[in-house]
């Protein structure tokens, strides 16, 4: 059996331009994670986490998200009203994913009150789209650009198309893709976003999101090693930090490692 060298998100899309090297390396400032300190050491721990906030990229590297707006080369839309008026549709090559959910859903209709203008948006995690300069306005406004009017020479036959009708009369959410996320964050990864929320002064996790590739939308996904990053400020400039890149377990591994018996 031969060992292979597994590539996480950053190597398979050579993203490295993107991401800033860290210097440090925060589980080794924080040997427990710090859930309730005593009193006394208050002011120590405090003290701490504003040297650590002092010089942030140091242990959390800075990331710039706009690669999120790279589209999904295999994989489009063909979107209709009631079946007319085609549109082909770009897709991303990324979800987005908060802690709280397994789903990325992206809605994508035409929106009733405007006119008949088509409207899209991230509808889990929700608070992306109610966020709107968070990172889903690089998604959003990337397939936003890419919807044109079909033309039967545009179609690929290396593309998969998924026809959606994307006409709601009542201007309700209305489902196009959706993704859902399925393995299990290690331990050491959960420790590092818990570390997180004490270094940002966050009491929970709602400025952490995963980044996956999509192999395939509206299908079950297995993954290249995703990103798990932080937003914690909820800046309009793009740019997040990054926690971790974790080695993703299919819950089928992860049930027959922790619970097979061994005789």
């Amino acid at each position: 059996m031969t060992n292979e060298t597994k590539e996480n998100l950053i190597e398979k899309y050579n993203l490295e331009s993107y991401v800033g090297e860290p210097v440090h390396d925060i589980t080794t400032v924080f040997k427990e994670v710090p859930t309730k300190e005593f009193g006394i050491e208050k002011s120590t721990y405090d003290d701490l986490c504003n040297e650590i906030r002092n010089q942030i990229d140091k242990f959390f590297p800075m990331i710039d998200l706009s690669f999120l707006e790279m589209r999904h080369p295999s994989q489009k839309i063909i979107g209709t009203k009631h079946g007319e008026n085609p549109m082909i549709i770009e897709i991303p090559q990324f979800a987005i994913y908060s802690l709280s959910s397994s789903k990325c859903n992206i809605g994508i209709h035409y929106d009733f009150y405007k006119r008949d203008e088509i409207h899209v948006y991230i509808q889990d995690p929700y608070d992306l789209t109610r966020n709107k300069e968070l990172t889903a306005n690089f998604i959003t406004s990337s397939i936003t650009k890419s919807i044109i009017p079909m033309d039967d020479k545009m179609i690929q036959k290396d593309v998969d198309y998924l026809e959606i009708d994307l006409y709601t009369d009542n201007g309700h959410y209305r489902p196009g893709i959706v993704t859902d996320f399925k393995s299990i964050i290690p331990q050491s990864t959960r420790k590092k976003i818990h570390l997180s929320n004490y270094v940002f002064d966050r009491t929970n996790s709602d400025h952490i999101y995963i980044i996956s590739e999509v192999n395939r939308w509206n299908q079950p996904n297995k993954y290249v090693d995703p990103l798990v990053v932080a937003l914690p400020n909820y800046e309009d400039n793009g740019k997040g930090y990054l926690i971790d890149i974790f080695d993703t377990t299919p819950i089928e591994d992860f049930v027959a490692r922790e619970f097979t018996i061994k005789k």
